[in-house]
């Protein structure tokens, strides 16, 4: 293990990144497994599916008739955009599988910064087929789009904070962090984690001189 968060250099990034679609093809194999008709949406993804048919049909984010509070809408949103161009379970089966595998890739640029390769490809392909992480990829739940922009506003934090140059990483952060309140609550907990790795990211460049 190293110790804080290590940089990559651009040689040793290229090289990694196609080590990142490596593991994000395997994730996305056994994702795949999951387009069957057996293993089906359950708990909330009906409040998500229901809310999302109102927006279709024009009626805004409802549910029953009634304004949806226990939930932001951003999940809701972004599975209407799927009916508009397939209304069936297998698009937007299709949309969190794609979201889930994203945010484990992502997991994975962040983890090689924090340990070797072989052991960050382990941990992100033992996280990706975690019974509750797997379960929540045919699941209809907002899960898979809270982890893709959480952890790719982790990834972009640390980017910035290893060189600060990288001005579209910070807008990034900011439009990332801005929209996971849109998908959770609990957003300010993981605006907490992105603060933490980019005061990470500039700790190791100033231990170093950077």
């Amino acid at each position: 293990m190293m110790d804080g968060i290590q940089p990559l250099c651009p040689t040793a990034s290229r090289r990694l990144f196609r080590h990142s679609i490596m593991v994000g093809g395997v994730m996305l194999a056994a994702y795949l497994l999951l387009l069957n008709p057996w293993w089906t949406p359950g708990g909330d993804s009906e409040l998500f599916v229901a809310a999302a048919r109102s927006i279709v049909r024009g009626e805004g984010y409802t549910y029953n008739g009634k304004p949806v509070r226990i939930a932001p809408p951003a999940w809701s949103y972004v599975m209407a955009g799927a009916m508009w161009v397939s209304p069936t379970f297998l698009m937007i089966k299709c949309v969190t599988i794609a979201l889930m595998t994203g945010a484990w890739v992502m997991a994975h640029r962040v983890m090689l910064r924090l340990a070797p390769p072989s052991w960050a490809a382990c941990a992100a392909m033992l996280g990706a087929i975690l019974v509750p992480v797997y379960s929540l990829t045919f699941w209809l739940h907002s899960e898979p789009l809270f982890c893709a922009l959480a952890w790719g506003a982790t990834l972009c934090a640390i980017r910035f904070a290893e060189d600060r140059r990288r001005t579209w990483d910070l807008l990034a952060v900011i439009l990332l962090c801005g929209a996971i309140a849109g998908v959770r609550w609990t957003a300010g907990l993981q605006w907490g984690i992105t603060a933490a790795a980019m005061a990470g990211g500039l700790a190791w460049r100033r231990e170093r001189g950077g």
